[in-house]
């Protein structure tokens, strides 16, 4: 093997695979010298789209200008050919190496970096609209990297929120803390008025997760409790049940530098709709997979999927190490999860062949935190760890990351890619960072 890489004249047969068919090319195995590069073949796979499209007399393409992907064996080629094959067993002379390629995105740009007064361990972005949770019991309103205002509510470190919705007159988001409780907020876009609606109690531990069904109805919590509860996400007055309730207002003048809001005390509280237990240690994630299907993730070692409608457990996966959060992706329908190994996994618990794990991911060099799925893309996601890095990944490729984002100076907690545009990551150096994805 060694010779042959060595030799400049070395070849070896290669097959081009589209992953998109407007880009495809016939599906001849070509020989083509091993010292190609990743440049190389993309100059090559130019002429061959050109000759494509010639063939069929179309108008001119709109690839001319595009960078490509190129995937071998589950990874992204960084080196040349000859550099890949010296580095990957099984490959040899008369190998005929299958080459995916795709369009390249430009890379995630830094945006907005805003500074906390505490770890920010929650990030949820809807709309252009971003909310963040943090260690100093407060919950934080952001557009366009502007604060509009500061709640606070909990009596103890936020650790989740997430948008329930989101209009251009109100939205309506929930948020969970030490405190033992999940608050229900409605916000007035046009007074920026802020109603702390209702407090749902019930969990006896930190509620660590939050996630919100696709009809936006429902609402799910994961605690250190080792307890799943569901919660109706539509708002109750206190007034529908013989109480008061206070509006709380941000207003201008005399207002503090953070623009805090008063929270009201007469808020509605409530319990939940279902309590569903069966881990043995804190629940780490949730996420909706189904109307009626919600997946957790746990430090005992397990993923459970539960059945709202039967109240119990349908499907519980083992792991090898704790998990710390997953990520469910309506369009390709797998779970993503991470872990005290460092790695990433992706599962796919409707798989008939008996093999739950498709994918390990492996780059980050330390634990990994947390892990989003880019809702309008069913390919791509994110994570961060305790090394510091958001990283950026296509899921065809298991080892190299399409790229890496630096900037938080301590290990990342939470991240969010809900808006196709904006990549979201909050960390334990106090700040909440938004990165352009450009994808």
């Amino acid at each position: 093997m060694t010779a042959m890489t060595e030799d400049k004249s070395a070849q070896i047969q290669v097959k081009f695979i589209a992953s998109d068919e407007s880009l495809a090319v016939p599906s001849t195995t070509f020989t083509v010298p091993l010292a190609l590069d990743a440049s190389g073949l993309e100059q090559l796979l130019k002429r061959l789209l050109a000759e494509s499209h010639d063939s069929i007399d179309e108008a001119p393409p709109t690839w001319s200008d595009q960078s490509f992907e190129f995937v071998l064996r589950g990874d992204f080629l960084r080196t040349s050919l000859a550099g890949f094959v010296q580095s990957h067993e099984g490959v040899t002379p008369e190998s005929v190496l299958e080459i995916h390629y795709f369009a390249r995105n430009p890379p995630p740009a830094p945006d907005q970096d805003v500074n906390h007064d505490d770890w920010v361990s929650g990030v949820s972005a809807l709309d252009g609209h971003v909310l963040t949770a943090c260690y100093d019991n407060t919950i934080a309103l952001f557009y366009d990297g502007h604060k509009l205002l500061t709640i606070p509510g909990h009596d103890g470190p936020a650790r989740d929120v997430v948008w329930i919705s989101l209009d251009e007159d109100q939205g309506v988001f929930a948020s969970s803390s030490h405190d033992q409780t999940v608050m229900l907020y409605q916000w007035n876009a046009r007074t920026r008025a802020i109603d702390v609606m209702n407090v749902c109690r019930g969990h006896e531990r930190s509620v660590d997760c939050l996630a919100v069904d696709r009809s936006r109805t429902l609402l799910a919590s994961g605690s250190f409790d080792t307890h799943l509860k569901i919660w109706s996400a539509k708002l109750q007055s206190p007034d529908e049940n013989g109480g008061s309730h206070e509006a709380l207002t941000n207003g201008s003048g005399g207002e503090s530098e953070k623009k805090k809001a008063r929270t009201s005390h007469k808020t509605l509280s409530r319990t939940p709709l279902v309590t569903l237990g069966g881990h043995k240690e804190g629940i780490s994630g949730v996420a909706w997979t189904e109307d009626n299907e919600v997946c957790t993730s746990s430090w005992d070692h397990t993923l459970k999927i539960w059945d709202f409608e039967m109240r119990g457990m349908k499907t519980e996966l083992v792991g090898n190490k704790s998990f710390f959060g997953l990520s469910y992706s309506p369009l390709n329908r797998t779970i993503l999860t991470c872990s005290a190994d460092r790695a990433i996994r992706l599962y796919d618990p409707r798989s008939k062949d008996g093999v739950l794990v498709k994918n390990q991911f492996t780059s980050h060099d330390g634990w990994v935190t947390c892990v989003d799925w880019c809702q309008e893309r069913e390919d791509l996601f994110i994570s961060g760890g305790h090394d510091t890095v958001v990283k950026m990944w296509d899921r065809r490729s298991c080892v190299t990351p399409l790229y890496d984002m630096k900037g938080h100076e301590d290990r990342i907690l939470c991240c969010d890619w809900s808006e196709k545009d904006m990549v979201v990551s909050g960390g334990a150096d106090n700040t909440m960072k938004i990165y352009k994805s450009n994808v």
